[in-house]
């Protein structure tokens, strides 16, 4: 299979590359993570991915290579804990695109952040380990028991 060499065009394009090269993606990551992230940050794409999310932008909803599956339709009703998290200032994935994964989901909770958190900083930005992590373990240790039994 074909693959866009992603890593490899990042770590190229990063001798010019400064923090607001960033800025689509985080409003919280800076020094040594941001340069990591520009540096280390991709990961080769199958075109057949790339393929995908260029149909999921076209038509404006997550469907299959052949545009004859909607995914959120086949997660409807589904009973699987999910957290799905948002912020208005994430460029990426905005609010409204997606509140309608967790609204497909029985059992799903819905976190929608103060603005200020980009599409990277729930996971890697300066301060989210002290206010995103601590709510996450809770949800995630709250949330073991549905995942791993049969009920």
């Amino acid at each position: 299979t074909w693959q866009l060499p992603i890593d490899k065009v990042q770590r190229l394009l990063m001798v010019g590359s400064r923090h607001i090269d960033l800025s689509s993606r985080t409003q919280r990551i800076e020094g040594p993570i941001a340069r990591a992230l520009l540096m280390d940050g991709g990961a080769p794409l199958a075109l057949g991915l790339v393929h995908q999310m260029a149909e999921w932008h076209a038509t404006g909803n997550l469907v299959d290579g052949s545009n004859r599956f909607d995914y959120l339709a086949g997660i409807q009703g589904r009973k699987t804990p999910t957290l799905v998290i948002a912020s208005p200032d994430d460029r990426r994935c905005r609010p409204e695109q997606a509140k309608p994964a967790a609204d497909a989901l029985t059992d799903s909770e819905w976190w929608c952040l103060d603005p200020g958190w980009g599409h990277l900083d729930l996971l890697a930005g300066a301060d989210a380990t002290r206010t995103i992590f601590p709510r996450l373990t809770e949800w995630l240790c709250n949330s073991r028991e549905a995942c791993w039994t049969t009920r």
